[in-house]
């Protein structure tokens, strides 16, 4: 009995010396709040603070459900991927995400999570700043360099290596994007895309220049000419406007101090019609549709945020009179169809369950009411009036 616990005081005194059972040091942090996941300056403070705890092996083991997940097409691939985050950011965390989310045709967000590990991370891999120029191509965001610039004069990589990677991973975007990506890659070489942007932008001899870009990007219209349900309920986020940065100026939305992020399609253009029926070569004004969708991510096709806009230019492009001309907003639902000149607008008032937010995705549409019909023309001078 002696030796026993002679045995054991001596095994006590062994672990005292070397440390003992671990500390409270290793034991997991509680995990972040993710509403604090894309808080750059939370995200490197908590990091610092997990960096002697376990939470890494619970991060990797939520990666590890994550990478499961996608390979199921288990929508919940993107819980546990940030689930990893709140328990260790991390750029493989942030970057295994933003690439999930890429697949997902989820943009915006994958934008979000890719700046976010570069932003507060600044890594040195080309993977992570290719996953992000995808990212912003296939979204209707402006192309920006400003987060490629460290890496970039650090030596981490070259503007010729992320061309490299796209072409490799991405190659049908690559290929179908070429002429935005490969003036951006040249000018994010040359370090001078900011400085180009800005004195284009800054230079109002241009507008007509600029305008009649985006008026050759938008198709002419193709009568019989409807806006309907399926119309209201989809939006191609494949190839939506990746100039929107440049074309702000045109539309109404843009011209207010705090200007919203836009995801645009261009819809249609037109003039008034000449005695041949053809787009007259010197119009008094021209009109161009395009189509914006603000939903929130994941939305049903039902709860979408769209719209329509008819917004009418003088032919350099100043913005003479704008109207929304169908549109899918909670409540409000109105079609459209256009018919020797008259666009007749169809509003309805739709019925919910709950209060509509257009984040709750478990309200249901119980009803859609008929209200009343209008009709407009765009008269000689380009102001969009209710039609005699």
């Amino acid at each position: 009995m002696r030796t026993k616990f002679i045995y054991l005081l001596f095994a006590a005194l062994i672990s005292a010396c070397s440390g003992g059972p671990a500390s409270n040091d290793t034991k997991p942090t509680d995990p972040l709040k993710a509403s604090k996941i894309y808080d750059n300056q939370v995200i490197r403070e908590y990091a610092e603070k997990v960096a002697h705890s376990n939470n890494l092996d619970i991060s990797n083991d939520y990666l590890k459900k994550g990478e499961e997940a996608q390979k199921a097409n288990n929508s919940k691939a993107a819980y546990f991927y940030k689930r990893a985050i709140t328990y260790l950011p991390s750029v493989k965390a942030y970057s295994m995400l933003g690439k999930y989310l890429l697949y997902k045709k989820q943009y915006e967000e994958s934008i979000e999570a890719l700046s976010t590990s570069i932003g507060a991370f600044k890594p040195r891999e080309v993977e992570t700043y290719g996953d992000y120029l995808v990212a912003q191509v296939l979204s209707s965001r402006a192309i920006s360099s400003y987060l490629f610039a460290d890496a970039i004069n650090g030596g981490a990589f070259s503007a010729k290596d992320i061309a490299s990677y796209l072409e490799k991973k991405w190659p049908i975007v690559y290929k179908k994007k070429l002429r935005v990506i490969g003036p951006f890659i040249n000018n994010l070489e040359s370090g001078t895309i900011e400085e180009d942007y800005a004195e284009f932008e800054d230079s109002e001899e241009n507008i007509p220049v600029l305008f009649k870009k985006f008026w050759d990007e938008v198709p002419p219209l193709q009568e019989p000419f409807a806006i309907g349900k399926n119309d209201l309920e989809n939006f191609d986020y494949y190839n939506n406007d990746e100039e929107g940065y440049y074309f702000e100026k045109f539309y109404p939305e843009c011209r207010v101090e705090d200007p919203p992020y836009l995801r645009t399609n261009f819809i249609a253009r037109m003039t008034p019609m000449n005695d041949f029926n053809r787009e007259n070569p010197n119009p008094a004004y021209k009109a161009i549709i395009y189509k914006v969708d603000s939903s929130a991510q994941g939305s049903r096709k039902n709860i979408r945020m769209i719209y329509y806009r008819l917004c009418t230019y003088t032919p350099t492009g100043a913005i003479i009179d704008h109207k929304v001309i169908a549109a899918q907003l909670g409540e409000r639902f109105e079609t459209c169809t256009l018919q020797n000149g008259v666009f007749t607008v169809n509003t309805s008032k739709r019925k919910w369950s709950k209060p509509f937010t257009g984040r709750d995705f478990d309200n249901d549409l119980l009803a859609t009411e008929f209200v009343s019909t209008a009709k407009y023309v765009i008269d000689e001078t380009g102001k969009i009036v209710e039609a005699l």
